[in-house]
């Protein structure tokens, strides 16, 4: 009678992480198939850790959170449904502070003026008007120039606040130091080519700190990304363009992270950092940081064919072992 001989095997953990992108006979044995509330580590493989209730009692989901740290005072708010509630102790909530909102999906920003640090927000629906607050109280600035309820963008860059208008490949921008007033607007329009609207903008800097060398960053719907120089968009000499870049179309008017000196981008073709798109002048997959894991926004997800999975309570590294050298990882958390 033949007898079966089995040879045991052990694999590194998947520290590769997760590759959506090559065919399993294709995959190194440190890439995982599908990587389920775990995050690969230098030379091990973490589970997530679970969560816990802060603040409760909202109503509705949260769909924005706003932290606001002033000169002695920090605050965290959560928009829920048509309030923002104060969510910086634990426990229930009390009464909003603000009611009577037309979304739960606000931007905000923090600025600091001569008047004290305030918390800016705006409808990303483009509904109604902004609100800023000041520490102890919220109120409405007062904006000329513009449609008050048509910001749904912004962001501070060299102590100006600027912000992105709705269905608009304008921007306006305010005096220095400022959170209301005169609101100025630039036109860009001449520069897409690919058309569509102004969805997000930010600040990316080449030395890694506040200084000369920030800029300007817009990006529209269709995936164009304008990068400006400088301090005043009123004075050509101040105001200088320094190049136009196609990347892929961002995702929502959230695409936006700031990572150290860099500016991440979310797009269909990846998360892309601006700093590779800018020094080559063009996006291509091979500079997106999420390259190998892109493709599954548009193909199944793979059935996993071995997996190391543990419970939310476990906080030890998994260290899988498989006989074979594909494998999946899920955890429950």
């Amino acid at each position: 009678m033949l007898q079966m001989v089995g040879q045991k095997t052990t694999v590194p953990a998947p520290i590769g992480g997760w590759n959506a992108k090559d065919a399993p006979d294709l995959m190194g044995p440190a890439d995982a198939i599908a990587l389920d509330n775990f995050f690969p580590g230098d030379s091990k493989v973490y589970l997530r850790n679970g969560h816990t209730s802060h603040a409760t009692g909202l109503g509705n989901n949260t769909e924005t959170l706003m932290a606001y740290d002033g000169a002695g005072t920090k605050k965290l708010f959560g928009i829920a449904g048509s309030s923002v509630f104060d969510c910086t102790s634990s426990g229930a909530v009390g009464a909003a502070s603000v009611t009577g909102l037309s979304s739960a999906l606000w931007g905000y920003v923090n600025m600091a003026t001569s008047g004290g640090p305030y918390l800016w927000m705006w409808d990303e629906t483009a509904t109604d008007a902004p609100y800023h607050y000041n520490g102890s109280a919220w109120a409405q600035p007062t904006l000329t120039g513009i449609t008050a309820s048509d910001v749904m963008g912004g962001m501070v860059h060299k102590r100006r606040l600027f912000v992105l208008l709705n269905n608009s490949l304008k921007f306006g921008y305010l005096a220095v130091n400022s959170i209301a007033g005169a609101v100025s607007t630039f036109d860009l329009s001449s520069l897409f080519a690919f058309g569509g609207e102004l969805v997000a903008c930010g600040t990316w800097t080449r030395d890694g700190g506040a200084g000369a060398d920030d800029l300007a960053v817009f990006i529209t719907s269709n995936g164009e990304c304008a990068v400006y120089g400088g301090t005043d968009p009123s004075t050509a000499a101040n105001w200088v363009l320094v190049g136009v870049f196609k990347i892929g179309n961002p995702i929502g008017k959230r695409c936006l992270m700031k990572v150290g000196a860099d500016l991440i981008v979310n797009t269909d073709a990846g998360v892309t950092p601006l700093s590779q798109v800018l020094q080559s002048g063009e996006s291509a997959p091979s500079t997106a940081v999420s390259r190998r894991a892109t493709a599954i926004s548009s193909t199944p997800r793979r059935t996993a064919r071995r997996s190391c999975s543990a419970p939310a309570s476990t906080k030890r590294p998994c260290a899988a072992s498989s006989p074979r050298s594909r494998r999946s990882t899920t955890g429950t958390a």
